[in-house]
């Protein structure tokens, strides 16, 4: 019998609960409830735990019979930076240390600061020379292409936190888009198909061909759950959501000629208003439904007939959570896939540790006078050997004094005037639409997120930046398309320089 978890998702508006299996091949949901959101318990998918929001949250799993101790969070937040790479084909049990070793390689941060996690999109294969019975070409698979995740910790953290004082234990916590395409991947598997999950504040895109993920978006329009707000306000949210999915649709569509999308699949809180279907099928031009069939999910005993697209992404993280891990974490895996019970090995290794000593003991009875002729002959060698261990503790604190001197000399380095080129650049280089809107300085080099107009800018603001002879090293995440609140396009990436060593400008300037 697959065990049960609680799966939670915080939103802004609402927090939805579903007791539930966990990763069975038939899972079923028992119970469900959803309580409103306690105002500053979530900012950009940092939780602050209150009283009120873990009292409430007590009180109702309380009211629904929810014992279950176990618990699959799924988060969503513009904190998690994802990219989409291509590796060579390797076991996949070696795809998360292999993602872990070179995070700072995909992403512009402090990997230490970061968990990362990732989701295989595909298995790339080539043809072999290999023949199968039939005398068809078999297929070789020659890589994989990936979806990698990094997310602050302190946010994992948060999470955490809130477990402890609702006294559950963290299984898993999953992000919101990979707990979407779990739920609807078999739903939406024929053809070109997008999934659009609308929150109160921003909604989540993604585009699936033949049931795997090609593309996904986050735009910053949702549904108005607010009572105090007017309807007039409700109505121009919706205008403004519907515009944002109709142009990451002709965006998608651009460069997919042949393979459009053909249907639009609402979840979340959006898939409540039929009005917004009726409006997106008119300004998109394209077939739009309400995602209200999970395929393989036991649903209709405790849901009766009610729609369940707001408990979609509950569902769905606790059909196949990704794992957000750390070294430290693969420390523990490691240790847990041997199999031993931690007593047993302890035992296990005391008692070897009795049966070397028994051992050693008798060994040495028998070779003690051999060893004791053999200690004399090495006391005299010693003697021999003192004047050349004076020379090398003589060698040894020259040594120690030239690595102080060239400490020293580092010390009056400083990388004033390659700051100076750095913000020439930006001030003269740069296009007219440029906007810096976050920027880091360390020893090593400069990061900073940066937002332009068009595509072809963001080429020129990495020309201009890997011309600057004070970087060795200039590179970017993957372009995020943005949609503002008056309709503009715009483009953000992040940019990390590093900076060219000094002891090489130095020579150069003696040359």
């Amino acid at each position: 019998m697959a065990g049960k978890v609680l799966s939670i998702e915080v939103g802004y508006a609402m927090t939805k609960v579903c007791e539930m299996d966990y990763r069975a091949k038939k899972p079923r949901v028992y119970r469900y409830f959803s309580i409103p959101t306690p105002d500053g318990v979530l900012a950009d998918g940092m939780i602050t735990v209150t009283e009120e929001f873990v009292n409430n949250l007590k009180a109702e799993m309380a009211n629904y019979k929810m014992r279950t101790k176990d618990a699959v969070f799924t988060i969503s937040s513009s904190k998690i930076a994802t990219r989409e790479i291509k590796i060579p084909y390797c076991k996949e049990s070696n795809i998360g240390n292999l993602v872990r070793t070179n995070l700072s390689d995909y992403f512009p941060i402090d990997v230490s600061r970061y968990l990362s996690a990732y989701t295989i999109l595909e298995v790339e294969g080539a043809a072999s020379a290999d023949e199968d019975d039939k005398g068809k070409a078999k297929s070789k698979p020659t890589g994989y292409r990936l979806l990698i995740l990094a997310v602050p910790e302190d946010i994992i953290e948060s999470y955490k936190l809130l477990a402890s004082a609702l006294k559950l234990n963290v299984k898993e916590i999953d992000y919101c888009g990979n707990s979407i395409y779990q739920a609807a991947k078999e739903s939406c598997s024929e053809g070109v198909q997008m999934i659009v999950k609308v929150d109160s504040r921003s909604s989540l895109l993604l585009a699936q061909k033949d049931g795997r993920i090609v593309m996904t978006r986050t735009i910053p329009y949702g549904i108005i759950q607010d009572e105090q707000s007017s309807q007039e306000e409700a109505e121009q949210a919706m205008v403004a959501l519907v515009e944002g999915v109709s142009k990451v649709v002709d965006y998608y569509n651009s460069g997919h000629s042949g393979e459009p999308i053909e249907r639009i699949n609402l979840t979340g809180v959006g898939a409540n208003y039929i009005s917004l279907c009726d409006m997106m099928e008119d300004e998109i031009r394209i077939k739009v439904r309400v995602l209200s069939n999970i395929t393989g999910i036991n649903t209709e005993r405790v849901f009766k007939g009610n729609s369940y697209s707001e408990y979609t992404a509950c569902i769905g993280a606790a059909l196949a959570p990704i794992h957000f891990a750390s070294d430290k974490d693969e420390d523990k895996s490691a240790a847990a896939k041997g199999g031993v019970d931690p007593l047993r090995l302890t035992v296990l290794i005391s008692g070897g540790c009795v049966l070397i000593g028994v051992a050693l003991i008798l060994m040495a009875l028998f070779p003690y006078l051999e060893e004791k002729e053999k200690n004399e002959q090495y006391n005299a060698i010693i003697e021999q050997l003192e004047p050349v261990y004076e020379v090398y503790l003589k060698h040894q604190s020259l040594s120690a004094q030239v690595m102080s001197m060239e400490a020293l000399d580092a010390m009056t380095v400083n990388r004033n005037k390659d700051m100076v080129e750095f913000i020439t650049a930006l001030e003269t280089k740069m296009p007219s639409s440029f906007s810096l809107s976050d920027l880091t300085a360390t020893a090593n080099g400069i990061t900073m997120n940066v937002t332009v107009a068009t595509k072809e800018e963001t080429a020129v603001v990495l020309n201009e930046l890997r011309q600057l002879e004070c970087f060795s090293f200039v590179d970017t995440t993957a372009v995020s398309e943005l949609i503002t609140e008056i309709g503009e396009t715009q483009y953000s990436f992040s940019v990390e320089m590093v900076y060219a060593p000094i002891e090489e400008e130095t020579e150069e300037g003696g040359e």
